[in-house]
C-alpha cells in the first residue's frame, strides 16, 4: 500500500474509533494528552497521535530506541526535561475575528475546533504554532482591515486572562504592492497546513500537486500581472525579492518526510506529519 493512492487511508488515518471519541472526552475534562513513543517495533503512529491532535498536545516519536544508544537518550532527555519545565496555559480558548467583509474559513493546529470560531486547548503550550486562514465575503472599501485574535486562559498561578492580538493591515487596489508586502514564511506554512490536511484526507501525491501548483499560481500570476517583458527564452525566474526563497521553501517542503514520495514506514511518516502540523514557522 505504501506509496500508493490507498497510503492515506490505510496507513495514515486514525484505525480505531477509540482514539476519535476519547480526546473529546480528554478536552471536556480539560485534560491534555503528550505522547512519547519509543520502541523498535511498528506502533501506528497515526492512530496514537490523534489523541494530542485534538487535546492540544504533541507527541514525540524515537524509532527504533535504544537507552545505550547516546543519541537516542540525548533527545528523549532534552525532551522530556523540557515539557515538564514548560509554562502552560491551561483551560484556554481561542476566537479569531476579522472586520466587515472577512470570515475565518479554516483552523490548522493541534486543538479542538469546538465551533465554527472557537478553538479549545485543554493546555496551551509555549512551543506550538496555530494557522487560521480568512477569507474576503465583500469587497473591501475602507483603508484599512482589522484582524484579531483573543484568548482566555489560566495561567499556571491560577490567574484568569485574556490576551489580545490586533492587528490593522492596510488595503490596496494595487497587485504590486500585494506580492511587495507578502511573506514567505507565512505562505509556506499555509500551504504546508493545507497541504498535510489533504494528506490526511485524500493522499499524498494530492497533497504535493497542491504545493506545485500553489507556486504556479503565484508565480504565474506575477508574470501575467506584472511583469512587463519582452525578452526571449532564458530568462531568469521573476519575482519580487520578498519572494524570491519562496519556490525553493515549497520545493523543500516536497522533500520533508512528510510529504516526499518514496516507500518510508508509514510511523516515521505520520510522525513527520504531525510534527509538521504544529511546529513553530
Amino acid at each position: 500500500v505504501v506509496n500508493t493512492p490507498k497510503e492515506s487511508a490505510q496507513l495514515l488515518s486514525c484505525q480505531d474509533g477509540f482514539y476519535k471519541s476519547f480526546p473529546i472526552d480528554c478536552s471536556k475534562a480539560q485534560v491534555t494528552v503528550d505522547m512519547f513513543l519509543a520502541s523498535e517495533e511498528y506502533m501506528d503512529v497515526a492512530t496514537l497521535s490523534n489523541l494530542g491532535r485534538y487535546t492540544g498536545g504533541q507527541t514525540h516519536f524515537y524509532p527504533g530506541f535504544s537507552a545505550t544508544n547516546f543519541s537516542d537518550v540525548t533527545k528523549f532527555t532534552k525532551e522530556f526535561s523540557k515539557h515538564l519545565s514548560m509554562d502552560l496555559c491551561m483551560e484556554t480558548v481561542m476566537r479569531a475575528r476579522g472586520s466587515m467583509g472577512i470570515r475565518t474559513t479554516g483552523f490548522y493546529g493541534h486543538f479542538f475546533n469546538r465551533s465554527s470560531d472557537l478553538c479549545a486547548f485543554s493546555t496551551m503550550p509555549r512551543d506550538q504554532s496555530y494557522v487560521m486562514e480568512m477569507s474576503l465575503d465583500e469587497n473591501l472599501t475602507t483603508d484599512y482591515c482589522y484582524l484579531q485574535i483573543a484568548v482566555l486562559l489560566s495561567l499556571n498561578t491560577s490567574q484568569r486572562r485574556i490576551r489580545v492580538i490586533t492587528m490593522a493591515i492596510p488595503t490596496t487596489e494595487s497587485l504590486t504592492e500585494v506580492y511587495a508586502s507578502a511573506d514567505q514564511l507565512a505562505i509556506t506554512n499555509v500551504f504546508a497546513q493545507r497541504a498535510i490536511a489533504k494528506a490526511w484526507s485524500t493522499s499524498l501525491q494530492d497533497a504535493r500537486d497542491l504545493i506545485n501548483r500553489g507556486v504556479q499560481d503565484i508565480l504565474g500570476t506575477y508574470k501575467k500581472e506584472i511583469v512587463v517583458s519582452n525578452t526571449a527564452g532564458g530568462a531568469p525566474l521573476r519575482l519580487c525579492a520578498n519572494l524570491r526563497m519562496f519556490p525553493l521553501l515549497m520545493h523543500a517542503l516536497t522533500k520533508h518526510t512528510a510529504l516526499r514520495a518514496g516507500v518510508l514506514p508509514s510511523d516515521h511518516r505520520a510522525a513527520a506529519l504531525n510534527f509538521l502540523e504544529s511546529a513553530p514557522m
